[in-house]
């Protein structure tokens, strides 16, 4: 009878699982809605059956003390106006990732529909951008309104659209993984112009931490994934050759993304992390690390903190420091910070244990593919945006949900052939 109520309920909200991706459109409230019902209906059928799905006991005590160790600094936060939300709600993103893995384990057409709906929202924004591109206005008519020319598409005066795309492209590649075979150059050719669609995209946005995380992605699948490495290559050839002819028939073609990148890492004669304004933000943190090394000023507490004379670096305060472990070294200390790195060591050690296996079936293929995706999306070499933001945190944990989905043992259909490859 439980799993008979839990098959029920998840089709209603299956419907409200194909929201999600498309709902990050409109801003933050409606997905975080969404995302926050999911949570609430994933406990109740917790409590209703008396069981916790899909949740080992390290990983439940880990993520637990995490939880408690940013409700428990509130009590030393110098701002605790702006930290108690956020340290109090954090839990929501993985009850919300246990619920999609939940609600995508009962029937593989949920899984199917879920993946392909949003191949074809991300295909079809990428698209968008790309019109935008060459006619200065989208398909509904919006023009560019950045001074740089930078591309925001659906997006309007958010200049996101290339996070969007390259922290998202992957949910396509699983689903060319589980349903297409690749022995007919119908389902070759789609994957090489979807991987073109998104990069090109990702590149005309002029968002160059998004164009790293597309070729990052892609460099990791070319040696993780041997049976896309040829769809690789002919990918690479064909962008190569795409961009060199954009670059002698548009004007200024690719001057942001590589004129601009040089400039801001090399303006000054001497070599600076990703741009000056990202350096003073990193400088301010790092003297608010100094000052209270073990549990930092508490979380979000820098956009204050650093109007503080003391940390005063020029140019250097906003709303965060734009790196996940710095924000964290600042606004929740060494003890903190400490949670990160060792979920990101956990997560490559997973990665490596499927990368050397020997046989590799398509269910390790896919596991491949979501490890890299989280190891990319948290690798400490990059700007970032807030580490408490709702909006990039329900994307930061739609990879960990599928995850968790692909690691149970709780499926209840097999979908993917078991051959070794």
């Amino acid at each position: 009878m439980q799993n008979i109520f839990i098959t029920k309920i998840s089709k209603y909200f299956f419907y409200l699982i194909l929201l999600i991706i498309p709902s990050l459109i409109s801003g933050p409230f409606l997905p975080d809605l969404i995302i926050s019902t999911i949570a609430i209906m994933y406990m109740y059928l917790c409590a209703r059956n008396n069981k916790i799905f899909f949740f080992q006991k390290y990983i439940f005590a880990f993520y637990v003390s995490f939880l408690l160790y940013i409700i428990i600094i509130l009590f030393n936060s110098s701002y605790p106006q702006l930290s108690t939300l956020s340290s109090l709600f954090y839990f929501r993103f993985l009850l919300f990732s246990l619920g999609l893995a939940l609600i995508l384990s009962e029937n593989y057409q949920f899984l199917r529909n879920f993946l392909l709906t949003n191949l074809i929202v991300i295909s079809f924004i990428s698209f968008d951008l790309i019109f935008q591109y060459f006619f200065k206005k989208n398909l509904f008519g919006m023009k560019i309104l950045d001074l740089n020319n930078r591309l925001s598409g659906l997006f309007g005066d958010e200049l996101i659209a290339g996070s969007f795309i390259s922290r998202l492209f992957f949910i396509g590649l699983i689903y060319f993984l589980i349903t297409f075979n690749f022995k007919s150059n119908y389902q070759k050719l789609l994957f090489i112009l979807y991987l073109m669609l998104v990069t090109a995209a990702v590149f005309f946005t002029g968002e160059r931490t998004a164009f790293f995380i597309v070729c990052f992605n892609i460099f990791l699948i070319f040696f993780s994934i041997k049976k896309f490495r040829k769809l690789i290559l002919y990918f690479i050839i064909l962008i190569i050759f795409l961009f060199s002819f954009l670059n002698f028939v548009v004007p200024n073609f690719g001057k942001r993304m590589f004129d601009g990148t040089k400039e801001q890492i090399l303006g000054n004669k001497r070599i600076i992390i990703f741009s000056e304004h990202y350096e003073s933000h990193y400088k301010i943190a790092l003297k608010m690390f100094e000052d209270k090394p073990f549990f930092g000023h508490g979380v979000k507490s820098f956009r204050e903190a650093c109007k503080n004379p003391k940390y005063y670096v020029e140019n250097g305060c906003a709303t965060h420091p734009h790196n996940f472990y710095i924000q964290l070294l600042a606004e929740t200390g060494l003890v903190g910070c400490s949670f990160l790195l060792f979920f990101y060591f956990f997560i490559i050690k997973r990665f490596l244990t499927f990368f050397f296996k020997k046989e590799k079936s398509n269910y390790d293929y896919v596991k491949l593919i979501l490890y890299q995706v989280i190891i990319v999306n948290f690798w400490p070499a990059q700007p970032f945006g807030n580490f408490f933001n709702n909006w990039l945190n329900i994307i930061l944990y739609i990879p960990i949900g599928l995850l968790i989905l692909f690691e149970s043992n709780n499926l209840k259909y097999n979908f993917l052939p078991t051959k070794k490859i």
